[in-house]
């Protein structure tokens, strides 16, 4: 994760040299001395080769020594990246398609775009969010 060459290279290094932001080394230490313990501190470390890297980060202070992990989720960065950028996609197709789109979950209708409003005669979507399918139908079929 750290682009060392060797254990002894690792135990050579200070970890606080990886952190790509300062203040976010010095977030830590505050963290550590305040509280004795860090959990889960997402941040940005940069690799021996210059690579940024996230991390997940959970460490406790012990009198002056300071023992902890960083587990790599750079990975799972991207994806939730790459996720965020479909959702918004299909969120502007769903809301900018000229045909009337829906979503009912279960027996709930949970979204609508404007074409659907407009086609079934109502002022906007929060008159639909939240009714069941059967209170929207029409009495006669």
């Amino acid at each position: 994760m750290l682009d060392v060459s060797s254990p002894d290279e690792l135990m050579s290094l200070n970890m606080f040299d990886f952190y790509l932001r300062r203040e976010d080394r010095r977030e830590v230490i505050a963290a550590l001395k305040t509280k004795g313990i860090l959990k889960n501190q997402d941040l940005d470390f940069v690799t021996g080769k210059g690579i940024v890297r996230h991390v997940l980060i959970s460490a406790v202070l012990d009198d002056d020594l300071i023992s902890g992990t960083a587990v790599d989720i750079t990975e799972r960065k991207l994806i939730e990246k790459s996720l965020k950028k479909s959702e918004q996609t299909f969120r502007d197709l769903f809301e900018n398609s000229p045909d009337p789109c829906w979503i009912i979950e279960g027996e709930v209708f949970t979204d609508s775009n404007n074409a659907y409003v407009l086609a079934h005669g109502y002022r906007n979507k929060s008159e639909l969010v939240g009714k069941r399918t059967w209170q929207l139908a029409p009495e006669r079929q």
